[in-house]
């Protein structure tokens, strides 16, 4: 993955990009409004949600604490992003002297002094825009995010120019010139954003969505991921599209309840296996291959002699019973105990008294169908589930398609593949 952040001509380190993230305070700090609430806590969860999120676009990322008892000098941790390419850290916001509405409900993104001296301010102010809408949108906060600067009171670097950070996180990050975000995810005194940012998987959320934000600024893309998967169609009609997205050019069409074959995921986009383009997974369900079903060995089938048979729940007349066979009736025998044989369906125990062993003719074996592979004729063929045109369609050829049938029937032809029948008038065959 090639990564090249638009202030300056290499990044810091080689081609990979490198964040720092920080969350915000130590141990139980900040309660919320809402019972079990801790700023520190939900930030720490947060910020290790997000390192996973970036590191999936190929972004190396560190954190300034390795424990959330650990506490660390705010400087420090700015600091602490020197020879990196960005550094983030991650807050919730509480009302106070100047932010005085209990209700406030909006993230602010604190962000570098206007410098001119440097753009790493432009980078900040840029991302910030980016993010702050991010937030805004996914966790539906009532008012439109901020993006907020607060100067020193005082002249920190004592050169005589009033343009010092307040906060120290920014102050550490600005000495070792690197872009730095303060992101306030709205605020933990109001009730409906505190119990928004409790819940891990809306945290989850968050961070992928902020994950994709910052790729997005920085122009790196998410290497596909290669999977193997069987994805079934739940909307009416889904259209494939040539690349992976719906701005992409359309490829053709799938119908509800056809069954796919997936080879690569991209941002909720999946490649069909077959070549024919990329399907939006949203109007999808994935298919879950069956896990095979152990079978019991089978030692014999007995069939029962007597007009009635007890099945009972174990060896023994003393057990309860559990359903009856009648005469003639053929099961299989997996266990033997006393004279007693275990079904192989579960049901319970026989008598083999009342039992003879029961021998199978042996058939000759039937010849596998032939098979024959044709080509489709027409612009578009139908699949249906039988053979017929009344029967449901459940998907769809197009021309110079070549598939294999197994059966006619009518004049229609059963796809070795199993998604149904096709008329054999709209065909020809292929030697």
């Amino acid at each position: 993955m090639f990564y090249m952040p638009p202030y300056q001509s290499k990044p810091k380190g080689g081609l990979k990009m490198k964040v720092m993230l920080d969350a915000g305070h130590y141990g139980k700090h900040n309660k919320g409004v809402v019972s079990g609430y801790y700023e520190s806590v939900q930030m720490w969860k947060l910020h290790k949600f997000l390192k996973s999120a970036l590191e999936g676009y190929g972004i190396k990322v560190d954190i300034t604490r390795k424990t959330l008892e650990e506490d660390m000098h705010v400087e420090l941790r700015g600091r602490a992003a020197q020879g990196y390419d960005l550094f983030l850290s991650l807050h919730s916001n509480s009302y106070d002297s100047s932010n005085p509405d209990p209700e406030a409900d909006a993230p602010y993104m604190c962000v570098l002094q206007d410098l001119s001296w440097t753009s790493i301010d432009d980078i900040s102010k840029g991302l910030g825009h980016k993010l702050g809408e991010t937030i805004q949108n996914t966790i539906g906060t009532k008012q439109k995010y901020k993006i907020y600067q607060r100067k020193a009171d005082k002249d920190r670097d004592n050169n005589g120019i009033m343009d010092d950070e307040f906060y120290g996180v920014l102050k550490g990050c600005r000495i070792v010139g690197v872009p730095g975000l303060i992101l306030e995810h709205s605020f933990h005194s109001n009730e409906r954003a505190c119990k928004w940012l409790l819940n891990d998987n809306n945290l989850k959320t968050l961070a992928e969505a902020e994950a994709r934000t910052i790729a997005e600024y920085f122009g790196i893309i998410k290497l596909p991921e290669k999977v193997s998967k069987k994805f079934k169609v739940t909307a009416l009609a889904l259209t494939i599209r040539k690349g992976a997205g719906a701005n992409n050019g359309v490829a053709g069409y799938l119908v509800k309840g056809q069954i796919v074959d997936v080879c690569e995921i991209s941002d909720g986009w999946g490649r069909l296996a077959d070549g024919r383009g990329w399907i939006g997974l949203s109007a999808t369900e994935e298919v879950k291959e069956a896990k095979p079903i152990a079978i019991p060995f089978v030692q014999k089938k007995v069939k029962v002699t007597a007009s009635v048979l007890n099945i009972r729940k174990g060896v023994g007349i003393s057990y309860s019973k559990t359903g009856v066979l009648r005469k003639d009736e053929v099961v299989a025998i997996v266990e033997e105990k006393d004279n007693w044989g275990k079904l192989s369906d579960g049901r319970g125990w026989i008598g083999l008294a009342y039992t003879e062993v029961f021998k199978q003719e042996t058939k000759p074996a039937e010849q596998p169908p032939v098979q024959k592979k044709v080509k489709v004729t027409a612009s578009a063929l139908n699949v249906r589930k039988g053979a017929g045109s009344s029967h449901e369609v459940v998907g769809w050829l197009k021309k110079g398609d070549i598939v294999t049938i197994i059966d006619e029937k009518d004049g229609w032809g059963r796809l070795i593949d199993g998604r149904g029948w096709i008329g054999l008038k709209y065909t020809k065959e292929v030697k």
